[in-house]
């Protein structure tokens, strides 16, 4: 994997990481940037493990694409979200000195919030990679994408070591990142690291294609 994401990071242009780099530094711009991990994704996906880095068509389509990745992430991350919106209004409710059982209760919400986060968390890319899949591939509908990756993706060891390597690209950027910003000349770097962490997360997402059976 890592001498695959090495290699796919040398194909990528100085035109891309001049239009990385502006639109890291805009405003909104890394809703585009997580639209291009989609894209990335669906190359992946379609091309092998040879595929290229895809060009930006349209700043629109890859914002459109960023959106829909951005809503699965704030799906899954619903149930915990309620959860912690909900949980000081139900301590404030509750007196000091109540039942042992309404304590033991909110303690049990509090442990299925951090439960419904790591689950989110992890399974966020395999949705990811759902929709990329069915974006793509005309034998699935959209049932048979979510119940393929459930069950055939999401507990697969390949997918385990995806989502580790994912993690740990993740806080590698996000050290680089600020190591970066610590420095006026190196700062605009930071925009160059942004779509090779982008494109890299696309192509592991994308790698994790097996043969389709349904469920």
């Amino acid at each position: 994997m890592i001498s695959d994401v090495i290699r796919y990071t040398r194909k990528i242009t100085l035109s891309m990481y001049a239009i990385g780099t502006v639109l890291f530094f805009s405003v909104i711009g890394l809703i585009p940037l997580f639209g291009y991990t989609i894209a990335v994704s669906q190359e992946r996906i379609k091309n092998g493990v040879n595929t290229n880095p895809p060009d930006v068509s349209s700043i629109f389509s890859l914002t459109g694409k960023g959106i829909i990745g951005l809503g699965i992430i704030v799906l899954m991350l619903v149930p915990s979200g309620l959860i912690y919106i909900l949980m000081p209004i139900l301590i404030s409710s509750i007196e000091i000195g109540e039942s042992m059982i309404l304590s033991i209760f909110l303690i049990m919400i509090a442990i299925a919030g951090v439960l419904f986060a790591l689950s989110g968390l992890y399974l966020f890319s395999a949705m990811i990679f759902a929709y990329c899949r069915y974006s793509v591939d005309e034998r699935l509908n959209l049932k048979d994408a979510i119940l393929y990756t459930t069950v055939q993706v999401s507990l697969s060891r390949k997918y385990f070591n995806a989502f580790v390597y994912i993690m740990v690209l993740s806080i590698l950027y996000g050290i680089l990142t600020q190591l970066l910003f610590l420095s006026v000349i190196l700062a605009p770097l930071a925009g160059v690291l942004a779509l090779i962490y982008f494109s890299l997360m696309g192509y592991v997402i994308g790698s994790l294609t097996t043969e389709f059976r349904t469920v």
